[in-house]
């Protein structure tokens, strides 16, 4: 993770656009939390941690937590036609995670 925030950084980037689920979202805003780059979510599932300040870093086997606005993305795209052709059963999981991320970000 280190090298990637040193690429990020090193050059002369002001956004980080990433594609992906909560792991892409983790990742992106690690990112933008060590480089000070700004973040933007293309979304392929609904993790909800896209909408929320919190973040987690690991270091020596070790995850600390905490929320900073620095790693909210600027925006959050959600593709409808990736969505619609997704199985059921994955969309309604998707959803639920989405749903709790929101509400335990509300109870903080």
């Amino acid at each position: 993770m280190k090298s990637t925030c040193s690429v990020a950084a090193g050059a002369y980037n002001s956004l980080l656009v990433y594609v992906g689920d909560g792991s892409a979202t983790g990742l992106a805003k690690a990112v933008a939390l060590t480089s000070g780059i700004l973040i933007t979510a293309v979304q392929t599932v609904y993790s909800g941690s896209e909408g929320t300040n919190v973040r987690g870093l690991t270091a020596a086997a070790r995850k600390t937590t905490g929320s900073d606005d620095r790693v909210l993305p600027t925006a959050a795209i959600y593709d409808s036609d990736l969505a619609l052709s997704r199985p059921i059963e994955m969309s309604v999981a998707s959803e639920l995670s989405g749903m709790a991320h929101s509400t335990m970000e509300a109870e903080c």
